[in-house]
């Protein structure tokens, strides 16, 4: 988890390679280029002044908005910041896999199985067919959220610094909550055509969520990042359940601009 202080704004960020941070694209609306050497980025901290001990602190280079960003209706609502220096002692959260190897990876495996039972018929000895079902059951686990083309009904973590109701103060140390992420058609009930299922994801709970201050953070499936806050009406507003880009559809975009602008 990374806050951004950028200038007169505070947003929450993601630190997804050494050199790079994820936040969201209104965070950086109106900001110039020229004012990026101002912005700092703090990691590896529970407070918000940035007290604790062991703090992570790091400039920032440049930054790359989404060419398609729209800030009316904060579609495609991404930005990479390129930290001026790495971090080699802070971990990083992995991204998901692009949509399309999500949707095509699925059919892979199931050809894969087919295969793996022919072993045990040419085998003599019966010891060799308890072999790939040990190893079947550990790489199942972790590709599976990785895997997925969609989270509905899972489980997610967000966390963030933002104020804990509307029109409160920033909170002085990292707040987390658990929420669901919802089917598609929730989200499209509550926001009409606002709401695009395969560049968005919404979750919610009962009494929490995203709060002014946590736009830009992250919002995770089992150690992977699946979403970038946008925020909603309100915080946590029963009516509306909050909505976060959708990771898995800009994972290529995302690898292209690190590559591009190394740290």
């Amino acid at each position: 988890m990374a806050g951004l202080n950028l200038g007169s704004s505070f947003c929450g960020g993601i630190l997804i390679c050494p050199s790079h941070v994820l936040t969201a694209g209104h965070c950086l609306n109106g900001k110039s280029q020229g004012s990026a050497s101002t912005f700092t980025v703090r990691l590896n901290t529970l407070a918000y002044s940035g007290s604790t001990a062991g703090i992570v602190i790091r400039g920032v280079k440049k930054f790359i908005v989404h060419p398609n960003y729209n800030n009316s209706t904060y579609e495609n609502d991404l930005t990479l910041l390129v930290l001026n220096q790495t971090v080699t002692n802070v971990s990083t959260i992995p991204l998901p896999l692009p949509a399309t190897a999500a949707t095509t990876k699925k059919p892979a495996t199931t050809t894969k199985k087919p295969a793996t039972t022919k072993k045990p018929a040419t085998t003599k000895k019966p010891v060799t067919t308890k072999k790939p079902k040990v190893a079947n059951r550990k790489t199942s686990q972790e590709p599976a959220v990785r895997d997925l083309s969609s989270y509905a009904k899972m489980n997610a973590v967000i966390a963030g610094w933002g104020t804990a109701f509307s029109g409160g103060s920033v909170s002085q140390k990292l707040l987390k909550a658990n929420v669901t992420i919802q089917d598609n058609s929730v989200c499209t009930s509550q926001y009409g055509s606002g709401f695009n299922g395969k560049a968005m994801l919404c979750a919610s709970a009962p009494g929490k969520g995203p709060c002014r201050g946590d736009d830009g953070g992250p919002i995770i499936v089992r150690g992977v990042l699946v979403g970038v806050t946008i925020g909603s009406y309100g915080c946590a507003d029963p009516k509306y359940a909050e909505v976060y880009v959708r990771i898995s559809a800009y994972v290529n975009w995302i690898k292209t601009m690190m590559t591009n602008n190394p740290g």
